[in-house]
């Protein structure tokens, strides 16, 4: 398993982690809704500053917590944004 991302290996391997699955509820409407009252380009960068924050406070998280960087992995598409973890290293910190 690489120290860096574990999920980055090659060739690739199933390792069972803890993952965190989450959907922007009314996405679909609040992002119409901007488009229509021509604020599209502010929900955007609403959205991004707001996954930004997330991502830079998980990174603080796992940094203090787990000593290494990049140890998980995070995927945002569409609404939707997955967190994984190993359990391995999860197991380690008992």
């Amino acid at each position: 398993m690489n120290s860096r991302n574990p999920y980055h290996s090659n060739p690739p391997e199933l390792i069972p982690s803890f993952v965190c699955y989450v959907d922007i509820l009314g996405y679909s409407h609040l992002s119409a809704t901007a488009i229509k009252s021509g604020r599209g380009n502010v929900f955007l960068q609403q959205i991004r500053e707001a996954l930004t924050e997330a991502y830079d406070r998980i990174r603080e998280f796992s940094s203090y917590s787990w000593s290494t960087q990049d140890n998980f992995s995070i995927k945002v598409f569409s609404d939707n944004i997955i967190l994984g973890y190993p359990l391995e290293r999860l197991e380690k910190l008992s």
